[in-house]
């Protein structure tokens, strides 16, 4: 098990966190070009994509990245056995982003079950405080998407421990060694 001191604890769940972003499958994404643990203000480090850009997403694109939101409170679950306080305490947090997201999605961009137009991005939260009905829906997908998300962090627990551990060891590693070090064998 990783150290659980804060410092190597956000370095795991940065190495979590760009291995669920970067990888093939339900949360793919174009190749990663480059990812850091190095922090840059009050950003912890960052992950590089070639290619990315797309303003028309889907549902289940959408979905993928409230996953993404929600894979470091996952991966703290799954590795320390139980979550921190990390992943929210305000609108701009993990969770906030990863409801608000949600919410957009069912209120804002007709991709819920109703075509209504209720909200734009800035004022879901104000909505879903005095929406119970879209409160329960909400809270309802975000604990599927949460219990999803936390089944692949176990299923792949070995390689985002070494991701997660070349990261610890580097700070910075390119996308090449990125997807080496996805096919080689877990021990």
């Amino acid at each position: 098990m990783p150290s659980t001191s804060f410092a190597n604890r956000s370095r795991w769940l940065s190495g979590a966190l760009t291995w669920l972003k970067g990888r093939e499958g339900p949360l793919t994404r174009p190749p990663v070009s480059e990812i850091s643990i190095i922090a840059r203000g009050n950003v912890g480090g960052y992950s590089a994509w070639q290619g990315v850009s797309s303003s028309l997403q889907t549902r289940a694109d959408l979905e993928a990245h409230i996953q993404t939101l929600l894979a470091g409170r996952c991966a703290e679950i799954a590795v320390f056995g139980q979550a921190s306080s990390g992943a929210g305490g305000d609108q701009d947090s993990d969770l906030g982003q990863a409801t608000r997201l949600l919410t957009f999605l069912e209120a804002g961009l007709g991709l819920g079950a109703a075509l209504t137009f209720r909200s734009g991005y800035e004022t879901t939260l104000e909505l879903l405080s005095g929406d119970a009905q879209l409160r329960t829906k909400v809270e309802k997908r975000l604990q599927h998407l949460h219990k999803v998300t936390l089944k692949l962090v176990n299923t792949h627990r070995g390689q985002i421990l070494k991701v997660a551990e070349e990261l610890i060891q580097q700070r910075c590693i390119n996308g090449d060694r990125f997807r080496q070090l996805l096919t080689e064998d877990v021990i």
